[in-house]
C-alpha cells in the first residue's frame, strides 16, 4: 500500500513541478522569474524525487520513515509557498502529495507486519 501512496505522491509532485515551472517561466503569471516561484519549483521537484526514491525497495526501516518525514515537511512548505504565490492548483497538487505521503507513513507505522524487513 505504501508503494502505491508514494507513486501517487510522485505523480502529484510531478504535476506540481509542471505547474510551478509554468508559474516561474510563463508570461503574465504575476510571479514569473521571482525567487518565490523558483523556490516552489525546487520544492516540488524535491518532493517528486524523494517520493521516487521512496519507491526503491532497498530503503527500509528508519531511513524510510525519516524520508517520509522530510517529504511531509517539504510538501507542506511547498504548498504554503504556492498559496502565498496565489497559485491554488500548485498548492492543491502539493497537498495531494502530502496526503499520499501521510497515508504511506501511517500504513508503514500502523502495520509493522507489512513493514519491509531490514
Amino acid at each position: 500500500m505504501h508503494l502505491v501512496a508514494h507513486a501517487g505522491a510522485a505523480l502529484a509532485a510531478l504535476a506540481g513541478s509542471a505547474l510551478a515551472a509554468m508559474a516561474f517561466l510563463g508570461p503574465e503569471t504575476g510571479v514569473e522569474g521571482t525567487s518565490g516561484a523558483l523556490l516552489a519549483l525546487v520544492g516540488a521537484l524535491v518532493v517528486a524525487l524523494g517520493a521516487g526514491l521512496a519507491l526503491w525497495r532497498g530503503l527500509r526501516g528508519f531511513w524510510r520513515i525519516l524520508l517520509d518525514g522530510f517529504l511531509l515537511i517539504a510538501a507542506a512548505l511547498t504548498a504554503l509557498a504556492a498559496w502565498f504565490l496565489m497559485q491554488p492548483l500548485l498548492a492543491a497538487a502539493m497537498v495531494l502529495a502530502l496526503l499520499a505521503v501521510l497515508v504511506s507513513l501511517v500504513t508503514l507505522v500502523s502495520h509493522p507486519q507489512r513493514r519491509p524487513s531490514r
